[in-house]
């Protein structure tokens, strides 16, 4: 959104400036609360480089376990235990646009805010903006990472979750409850229960 207004130039403008405050007030992003969460917290994990993130899961249990008397035999099986989730990297980018021009009489004193600065604080609130919508979804938008809504579906005997279906491996399911009545009465006991 552009603001103009008309200005004589006329001896006063030409011997004084006009009062600006140093700083943008920030009016189109406050805040994003379950990636501010997640980063205040510590709970983003840098990872550099690699193919791809691999998660080991141990989910077997070994049932060979067998009540004894003199002469009985154990079970002489081995179980499967561990299995590997994953998750193949996934890529977001904002566009900065710079032109030369604009770096070049944004400086000096004629600088008031640094032009480009302001476009990278804006790319980087873009991203914020990403990140808290795609972590809500199911993760089906092109070349979008796994969200909530896939991780915790409403479906969950159904889908595959970081390489592992769930049709086949019931251990990899999300648990879902109905609830038992009205929510304003049943919530707190439901999610007790």
């Amino acid at each position: 959104m552009s603001v103009s207004w008309t200005q004589t130039i006329d001896d006063m403008f030409t011997t004084t400036w006009s009062y600006r405050k140093t700083k943008a007030i920030e009016q189109a992003y406050y805040t994003t609360p379950f990636w501010f969460w997640l980063k205040e917290k510590g709970r983003i994990e840098e990872i550099r480089g690699y193919r791809r993130i691999e998660v080991p899961v141990e989910y077997g249990k070994n049932d060979t376990a067998t009540w004894l008397t003199k002469g009985s035999t154990v079970p002489l099986r081995e179980n499967q235990l561990l299995t590997m989730t994953y998750e193949d990297w996934k890529y977001v980018a904002p566009t900065i646009l710079r032109y030369g021009i604009d770096d070049q009489q944004n400086k000096s004193k004629a600088q008031i805010e640094n032009y480009a600065e302001k476009k990278i604080n804006r790319a980087e609130e873009a991203l914020n903006d990403e990140f808290e919508e795609v972590f809500f979804a199911d993760g089906t938008g092109e070349n979008e990472p796994n969200g909530l809504r896939n991780l915790v579906s409403t479906t969950p005997t159904t889908g595959t979750v970081h390489g592992l279906s769930r049709v086949t491996y019931d251990w990899w399911r999300n648990l879902q409850y109905d609830s038992s009545g009205v929510t304003s009465v049943a919530l707190v006991a439901d999610m007790r229960h």
